[in-house]
């Protein structure tokens, strides 16, 4: 499920920066419910309901190719942080308005102004 041709990370630190993002998510996980659930549901569960969805919206095409030299798992921890200081501001920040303000601010090319012309101010 984790492997490398699903994310194509490149170094270490990039794996345990994924594995953060799981053990946060597992920790969210087991306050919701009365069992502790084991580090591959947690892995599972992870992969399911936050990093599919994230890159669903991170595959648009303005989006990943306002960043041609980032592999997927690269892209997808430089739009969760992103979007996780987009929420401390407005907790209603979607990941597509997240990955949208990201490839708008800091891509490259022509995709990075189509993203800008799609995405919505945020206050």
């Amino acid at each position: 499920m984790l492997s490398d041709e699903r994310l194509d990370l490149r170094h270490d630190h990039e794996w345990e920066e994924i594995a953060e993002h799981v053990q946060v998510h597992k920790y969210f996980v087991n306050q919701e419910i009365k069992w502790t659930i084991t580090w591959d549901d947690a892995v599972f569960s992870w992969y399911e309901n936050v990093f599919t969805p994230m890159m669903d919206a991170i595959t648009a095409w303005e989006i990943k190719n306002a960043f041609p030299q980032k592999t997927r798992g690269q892209l997808y921890l430089a739009v969760a942080t992103h979007w996780h200081f987009l929420k401390e501001r407005d907790s209603r920040v979607t990941i597509e308005a997240a990955a949208r303000d990201f490839a708008g601010s800091y891509g490259t090319g022509l995709a990075r102004w189509f993203s800008r012309f799609l995405q919505p101010a945020m206050d």
